[in-house]
């Protein structure tokens, strides 16, 4: 057990389930962090997928759930310097999905900066690396890097377990069935707008080669978190008085 604190980036699926579960063996409290913004729904499956862990658990400390919302940051992230990037890195301004994950993590960075937490985790698989913030290559590289620049530990503890992360649940007995995705057990914060990306990756997939879209993502999302980590040392140093101030917007206990 170590005598600190880690934040989950949380949905109440298996893969972020699975992800709490394991740092609630080496955390005394972990911070299930729900992002909010126009486009998503399933707030009661997030509630209830709390208790369930806290039940789970046999803890009712050990979780603190927050609601944050990201609409102003998602909308920055998505438009900032948007014909430079249309410009130089063409149909990649198009991944909403990865766009989206960016003002996740942008934001659990803040949360994490603002209350003393030095570990983050979240529910990333390898089976799942045509999202941006799934994949070595386009995002996670430089996630860790951007939290190890303030001092924090990212960790993508079931990566290579994707495709046994039901089984896992069930042998816990987390979960009543070893099939849980896309079945009506399936109960967890969604975005309705992923067709969106089913788009974007159905336009592109097909004309380049998968090494090829990597290394096309990688480069538009490099500038993306290049300048969040830019603005977000302006923030620690000017406070109220920088950009990011005038974005973030305040979490809302569950």
């Amino acid at each position: 057990m170590e005598n600190n604190s880690v934040a989950v980036l949380y949905s109440a699926g298996s893969d972020s389930s699975l992800v709490a579960i394991k740092m609630a063996k080496r955390f005394d409290q972990v911070h299930l962090l729900t992002f909010l913004r126009k486009g998503t729904h399933g707030t009661e499956h997030v509630l209830a997928g709390v208790k369930r862990l806290e039940t789970h658990v046999n803890s009712p400390n050990k979780f603190v759930h927050q609601f944050i919302k990201t609409d102003k940051l998602l909308k920055f992230v998505m438009y900032e310097r948007y014909w430079t990037h249309y410009r130089k890195h063409k149909k990649m301004v198009l991944s909403m999905c990865g766009q989206c994950k960016v003002s996740f993590h942008w934001r659990a960075l803040i949360y994490c900066l603002e209350n003393g937490i030095k570990h983050i985790a979240d529910g990333a698989v390898r089976i799942a690396n045509v999202y941006p913030e799934q994949n070595e290559v386009i995002m996670l590289n430089r996630l860790r890097q951007l939290y190890a620049t303030f001092g924090i530990t990212y960790e993508t503890p079931i990566y290579e377990e994707g495709e046994l992360t039901e089984q896992i649940l069930y042998e816990l007995r987390y979960s009543r069935n070893p099939k849980v995705k896309g079945q009506k057990d399936d109960l967890q914060f969604v975005c309705e707008q992923q067709v969106l990306y089913a788009m974007f990756l159905r336009s592109t997939l097909h004309k380049m080669p998968f090494e090829e879209f990597e290394k096309k993502m990688a480069a538009y999302y490099k500038e993306k978190l290049d300048m969040v980590e830019e603005m977000t040392k302006e923030y620690l140093e000017k406070g109220p008085d920088s950009r990011l101030a005038k974005l973030i917007e305040g979490p809302q206990e569950s």
